[in-house]
């Protein structure tokens, strides 16, 4: 009894450091990252502001959720098996290799829609002529949207968590340097700003590649078993990620396209302050994906203090978003407040998945993840369709409030079936192991 004790009191310690490493990066990040959008969408207006995001999140962002194919999934899980840093090094380095060469074909396809991109929004409410350019100038640097997942996953699968935390403190802060560059010499227009938010994610990738100084030995080898991996099991969680993220973020094409760019920086800046409710749910996920990958269940503890901490910030930012939008952006995006209630509650039911999502991912369940996907996909599709053209911008809020309260019920599900599976098996060595690592 008191080797079971000691053992659930190291982990618990464990997770509780690591979230707190985590989480307190991600509030940097996070109120970092706020001003620079506050600092954008004062200094650009609300035409600039919708264009900006237009280009980013719409386009760039949404086009490169495409260019992953499983591979840094495939990788991460990789890593989290991996016996010594050496070995990390070289799988890391057959990951780097293949992230740059997928960023090289994201960076292609953009600078290509940029040119062709006119035939779908010919007769949409977004401003083509300005936005072409923009994004044919910053094609180039697209290619640091797949590194920035890249860098995401093998901090995760190698369960390096401070380094994770610097790089999510650290994003910000470039991108704040780089668009601080280009206030002085008043040139913060939506193509400096894309240009300058995309090289800090750069910079910032960049850096943890330094660190993590990845090894080129045993280049083929590694390469053909991240490609092995990922036919097995990461191309299942890439058609989960892609079917969820396509459904779940056609709002950011199909806002602009009905409402205009302007109705969709109001989205965005709601979007953007709700976004710390979110944070802690995912650290306690990332923190513990490595130990999630050789348990059978998740702890109680961690999903009671996550639903109490979602439940408190959720109720916390209903009542203090208005107050921030109105101080913080006076006189500007006014249709963002009625978005507090339903992004409250879309973060809330997102933060509560998070650990059966990550205790899903790390036992390998893609297919599991793969239909939930699908299924959430398709009530968020169907849902947007419907109500963007009819109610814009609260209509897109609150189909994403039903999406996300069905994606958690099919992860509550999934994590049950799954649990059950695994209590039925006998203890294998590898759970040994870590049991007596958390003891330590």
């Amino acid at each position: 009894m008191s080797v079971s004790i000691l053992r659930w009191k190291n982990a618990w310690t464990e997770t509780s450091r690591q979230t707190g490493l985590l989480y307190g990066a991600q509030l940097t990040g996070t109120a970092l990252n706020a001003l620079v959008h506050i600092i954008l969408a004062n200094w650009m207006g609300e035409a600039g502001y919708g264009i900006f995001s237009f280009c980013l999140v719409s386009v760039i962002q949404f086009i490169g959720y495409f260019f992953e194919f499983g591979a840094f999934s495939a990788g991460a899980r990789l890593l989290a098996v991996q016996k010594d840093r050496e070995e990390e090094r070289r799988v890391f380095g057959a990951l780097l290799v293949t992230g740059l060469l997928i960023g090289a074909c994201l960076a292609a396809f953009i600078a290509l829609f940029s040119l062709f991109g006119g035939v779908i929004f010919k007769h949409s409410q977004v401003p083509w002529s300005q936005a072409r350019w923009i994004l044919l100038i910053a094609s180039g640097l697209s290619l640091a949207v797949p590194l920035q997942l890249l860098i995401e996953l093998s901090c995760q699968g190698t369960n390096r968590i401070s380094l994770f935390s610097f790089f999510q403190a650290s994003l910000p802060a470039w991108g704040l340097l780089a668009i601080g560059f280009a206030m002085r010499f008043h040139a913060l227009t939506p193509l400096p700003a894309l240009l300058a938010y995309l090289s800090g994610i750069l910079l910032a990738c960049l850096a943890i590649i330094r660190i993590l100084r990845p090894s080129v030995k045993n280049l083929g080898a590694n390469v053909r078993m991240i490609l092995s991996e990922t036919r097995k099991y990461g191309w299942d969680i890439y058609i989960g990620r892609v079917t969820t993220m396509v459904s779940s973020r056609l709002d950011g094409l199909l806002i602009p396209y009905f409402a205009g760019t302007v109705a969709f920086g109001s989205y965005a800046v709601a979007q953007r302050i709700s976004q710390p409710i979110l944070g802690l749910a995912r650290s306690i996920a990332i923190s513990r994906f490595r130990t999630f990958a050789n348990v059978r269940s998740i702890s109680p503890k961690i999903i009671n203090w996550n639903l109490f901490l979602l439940a408190s910030m959720s109720i916390g930012f209903v009542f203090i978003g208005p107050y921030a939008i109105r101080l913080l952006l006076p006189g500007k995006f006014e249709a963002a407040i009625p978005l507090i209630l339903p992004f409250a509650m879309i973060n809330f039911f997102n933060g509560l998945f998070q650990p059966y999502n990550s205790f899903l991912y790390a036992h390998g369940r893609g297919s599991e993840l793969r239909n939930i996907s699908v299924i959430v996909g398709a009530t968020s599709l169907v849902g947007n369709l419907i109500f963007i053209p009819r109610y814009g911008i609260r209509g897109a809020a609150w189909v994403g409030v039903i999406a996300m309260s069905i994606d958690y019920l099919f992860h509550l599900h999934s994590y049950r079936k799954v649990k059950r599976r695994l209590g039925d098996r006998p203890l294998t060595q590898a759970d040994a192991v870590v049991a007596e690592e958390l003891i330590g």
